[in-house]
């Protein structure tokens, strides 16, 4: 728990800062890619992340509670997460409802 909720974003955190501090214009041999495209890489990566926090937002903002207990809400999985397929249930998952179990069907 200490690592998915301590260690690993520190980690990532100092990834992506380093990597932002050490950047430079990419290269191909000694030919230097066009500021355009590079705009347009950071773009691409840009729309696909930006919905993590603005989804994770949401999902406080439609929340029960103070903010503690929504943030502890929003962490949790579903209650009937887990396998689509019943043949996948094994002893960890069978005290889903049958209704969830027969969704992947």
């Amino acid at each position: 728990r200490m690592c998915w909720f301590f260690i690993s974003p520190c980690l990532l955190l100092a990834i992506l800062f380093w990597s932002l501090a050490t950047f430079q214009n990419p290269k191909h041999g000694s030919i230097e890619y066009p500021g355009w495209g590079t705009a347009t890489g950071w773009c691409m990566i840009a729309f696909c992340l930006i919905w993590i926090p603005i989804l994770a937002v949401m999902k406080m903002i439609q929340s029960e509670g103070n903010l503690w207990q929504r943030f502890k809400k929003v962490c949790r999985p579903a209650a009937d997460w887990g396998p689509a397929l019943e043949q996948h249930y094994g002893e960890r998952y069978k005290h889903l409802p049958q209704k969830a179990r027969q969704i992947g069907r």
